[in-house]
C-alpha cells in the first residue's frame, strides 16, 4: 500500500449519493506521527472565499466617496469647458453636474453589485 507523507492532500468521500444527498469531497491533510496517521481538515482561507482579499468597510466607503466626487468634478469640468467654448453661461455646467452625479451613482452601483 502507498505511504502517505505529512502535508499530503487527499480527497475524502466516494461521491455516492445516499438519502441525505450527494457526498461532498472535502480536502483534508494527512499528518503522520510515528506509526499513527491523523486526518486534519484544512482550514478555509482567512481572506475570504478562494483566498481573495475582502475590502474593509473603510476601503469600501472610501471607494464610494471617490467615485461620486470624481463623477461630479469631471461633469463640472466638462460643463465649464463647453460653456466657455460655446459661450453659454452656467447651463452646460449644471447639466455636467447632474450628468456627473448620475455617472458616479452608476459607478457605485456597478462597484457594489
Amino acid at each position: 500500500m502507498n505511504e502517505l507523507q505529512a502535508g499530503q492532500s487527499v480527497q475524502v468521500g466516494n461521491g455516492a449519493e445516499d438519502s441525505a444527498g450527494p457526498q461532498i469531497a472535502r480536502p483534508e491533510t494527512v499528518v503522520t506521527r510515528g506509526e499513527a496517521q491523523y486526518t486534519v481538515p484544512r482550514t478555509p482561507p482567512e481572506n475570504g472565499q478562494n483566498g481573495q482579499r475582502q475590502k474593509s468597510s473603510f476601503a469600501g466607503a472610501e471607494t464610494i466617496v471617490f467615485m461620486l466626487l470624481a463623477g461630479v468634478v469631471l461633469g463640472l469640468l466638462a460643463g465649464y469647458g463647453l460653456d466657455r467654448l460655446l459661450g453659454t453661461s452656467p447651463v452646460l455646467m449644471l447639466v455636467g453636474l447632474f450628468a456627473g452625479f448620475a455617472v458616479g451613482l452608476y459607478a457605485v452601483f456597478i462597484e457594489t453589485k
